[in-house]
C-alpha cells in the first residue's frame, strides 16, 4: 500500500471516526453507529466493508460484530497524533488559533 492509497483510506470521512470508536472497545454494529452521530447505517455497513476489504477489520464471532486486526491496531498512535493536532490548532471562539 502506497502512502496515497492509506491516506485515501484512512482519511474517508468517518473511517478515522470508527476506528478510533473500535479502539474505544465498541465492536458491534449498533454499537459503532451509536457512538458516531450522523452517519447513516448504509455508510457504516459500506466503510467497514472497505476496512475489511483493506485487512484494518475483521468481523467476530459476536452477531454483526468486528474487531481491529494487527494492522489496524498498528493505527493507534497515528490516530492519537491526528487528534493531538486538531485538538492543537482547533479554532478558539475567538477565531484564534490554539497553536499560536
Amino acid at each position: 500500500m502506497t502512502f496515497h492509497e492509506a491516506s485515501e483510506l484512512i482519511g474517508k470521512r468517518w473511517t478515522g471516526a470508527i476506528i478510533r470508536t473500535l479502539f474505544h472497545g465498541k465492536t458491534r454494529f449498533r454499537e459503532i453507529a451509536d457512538a458516531i452521530p450522523g452517519m447513516s447505517d448504509k455508510l457504516l455497513s459500506a466503510r467497514l466493508k472497505e476496512l475489511e476489504h483493506a485487512g484494518i477489520i475483521r468481523p467476530t464471532d459476536t452477531e454483526r460484530g468486528y474487531a481491529l486486526t494487527e494492522k489496524g491496531k498498528d493505527l493507534r498512535l497515528i490516530l492519537i497524533e491526528i487528534a493531538k493536532w486538531a485538538h492543537r490548532w482547533a479554532q478558539k471562539p475567538d477565531g484564534e488559533e490554539q497553536g499560536k
